[in-house]
């Protein structure tokens, strides 16, 4: 009697340390995401269009630049992002990004860059080498009008950011030099080879404490003062910057797992709570994804379209959960 008393003891105990063994998951599955203008969580107003898989010439390197535009379908002109992806990655795990800012408003182009090798290989002719891509585009934009007419009139090239993650993160703030660029998105970038010093235009930086690549708040503490901001998002990791959510396969996989009635109840008991908290972890990716796009379509409407509205919104995402906000 007493040895089973001391097992049903052990397994209490083993329940209620896998039922809070972590901080990292949401307690409630069933939270609802928050919404408006800027929560991320919400197609913008506008239908979106998109050109795939075209290219630009840099004659000066005899190299086509591979990307896709993504743009308002609605009449106007609208100002121009251009996002640059991460060291080996590709422009295709983007689209939730795109997309989203597309629909609110943004020509949207991601180029696809030639990268080989790892970053501790990588030379300043590389660093340079992306960032003269994206100068190219900037250069070819009259002719990309030209050749594909859904574009005609929906660039305003005289309001145009960049954008990037992690090594192209690294190239947005290199081309921040440049004269046509008026804001720029890092996200969770490398610094290697930048001079954070001379980054005079308006700047977000957005860190996750938990992805790989993550240099904390160094980029932002070094850059000069003036239009500066920092959004650090506790527990972030790289899906909450592609909006991939890889973890809900492997939810849905525990979950029919659960209702196998071969399971043995003691396994069926851990399976359970397994998926609990991957589904867990899965809204709350969703979540943070959320706050990185919104706050970005902020920082871009109120530093390219003036948006005072967007200021605010910019300000009040540190009342976002495991959010917090600086500014210089």
């Amino acid at each position: 009697m007493i040895r089973r008393l001391a097992v049903i003891l052990l397994l209490a105990l083993f329940c209620i340390a896998c039922g809070s063994s972590s901080d990292d998951y949401d307690t409630s599955a069933s939270r609802v995401l928050p919404r408006g203008p800027y929560s991320g969580n919400e197609v913008g107003p506008s239908p979106v269009g998109a050109i795939p898989d075209i290219t630009v010439r840099d004659a000066s390197r005899s190299r086509d630049i591979l990307l896709t535009v993504e743009y308002p379908t609605r009449s106007g002109s609208n100002p121009l992002i251009i996002f640059s992806h991460e060291l080996g990655g590709s422009n295709r795990a983007y689209i939730g990004l795109s997309s989203y800012w597309a629909g609110n408003g943004y020509v949207v182009i991601r180029p696809s860059h030639g990268d080989r090798g790892t970053f501790e290989t990588q030379s300043e002719g590389d660093f340079q080498g992306r960032v003269r891509d994206l100068a190219t585009i900037l250069d070819s934009l009259e002719d990309l009008e030209r050749r594909y007419p859904e574009l005609q009139g929906k660039i305003d090239r005289t309001k145009i950011g960049v954008a990037g993650h992690g090594y192209g993160g690294q190239t947005a703030l290199l081309l921040a030099s440049d004269p046509r660029v008026q804001a720029v998105v890092a996200m969770v970038p490398e610094t290697r080879g930048v001079t954070l010093t001379s980054v005079a235009r308006p700047a977000l930086f957005i860190s996750g404490t938990r992805d790989p690549a993550q240099t904390a708040a160094e980029p932002f503490t070094l850059a000069p003062a003036g239009d500066k901001w920092l959004i650090a998002i506790e527990g972030a990791r790289m899906p909450a910057f592609t909006g991939r959510y890889e973890a809900f396969t492997e939810a849905q996989a525990r979950e029919a797992a659960r209702n196998d009635p071969l399971l043995d109840p003691y396994d069926n008991r851990q399976q359970q709570m397994r998926s609990a908290r991957v589904q867990n972890a899965m809204l709350r990716t969703q979540e943070m994804f959320g706050i990185v796009r919104g706050s970005a379509l902020a920082f871009f409407d109120a530093y390219l379209k003036g948006n005072a509205e967007a200021r605010t919104a910019l300000e009040n995402f540190k009342d976002r959960r495991g959010v917090t906000v600086e500014r210089k």
